[in-house]
């Protein structure tokens, strides 16, 4: 991963992290607490698209509801479906994401920038999560907007880099004093909800090469339909 004049991701910090080689993410990461309460929720994903905010991305609204197939877009979806996350506007930045309350229950209270890499072969994107009061959780701000404010970026908590043609996922990185927290799960809804809202073709979604830490992590997901059959494992990053 590059390092960007004004917000450093750099690949030392990735390597320190949870990272599998490309990897369906909305999931939790091995270190994150998993309970019997998730299997009790659909594990396929509806959307409903609203109006389009000030900054030039979508509103919409993520059920679960495994009566439709994953990736559906309903206008008028079942009142009764869990709702996943939301998208609105947001006074400081980009947009503002919602979980529902059941998803990452014990993540911290987190905020997000994101970096965009259009030179990347392919083009990629990222959310790198902070955890602070400096803007309200789930914020999501753009990188020269996290310049202005003097916060360093050695202090992110996590990060989460994916491919915006398709949804592909690179690599997912927290913070070591962050981890067994569902950071990198809310990181992943989060990107999900930034892919979405931009009008991005697909889901996010893992190809057939896993870590070993990935292969669990496909072993225990919500959401199985986004993981391709194991095709090559892939050496640990740490």
């Amino acid at each position: 991963m590059e390092t960007f004049e004004e917000l450093d991701i750099s690949m030392e910090n990735a390597e320190r992290g949870c990272r599998w080689s490309h990897y369906h993410g909305a999931m939790p990461c091995p270190t994150d607490r998993t309970s019997s309460e998730e299997s009790r929720f659909p594990a396929h994903v509806i959307v409903t698209y609203d109006a389009t905010l000030p900054s030039g991305v979508r509103a919409l609204t993520c059920r679960l509801d495994d009566a439709y197939r994953d990736g559906t877009v309903l206008e008028n979806p079942p009142a009764d479906a869990p709702v996943l996350l939301r998208t609105a506007a947001s006074r400081y930045g980009i947009l503002h994401v919602k979980m529902g309350e059941f998803v990452t229950p014990d993540a911290p209270p987190a905020w997000f920038v994101h970096v965009a890499e259009p030179a990347a072969t392919p083009p990629a994107t990222n959310l790198v999560a902070f955890v602070s009061d400096r803007f309200p959780p789930g914020t999501v701000i753009d990188n020269r907007h996290f310049a202005t404010l003097g916060i360093r970026s050695d202090g992110q908590a996590a990060a989460i880099r994916w491919y915006p043609r398709g949804g592909l996922v690179h690599q997912v990185f927290v913070a070591p004093h962050w981890r067994g927290r569902q950071l990198a799960s809310h990181i992943i809804y989060a990107a999900e909800a930034f892919h979405l809202a931009n009008g991005w073709p697909g889901w996010l979604h893992a190809d057939g090469r896993l870590t070993e830490l990935g292969q669990k992590l496909m072993a225990r997901t919500r959401h199985p339909q986004r993981f391709a059959p194991l095709t090559e494992v892939m050496p640990p990053m740490d």
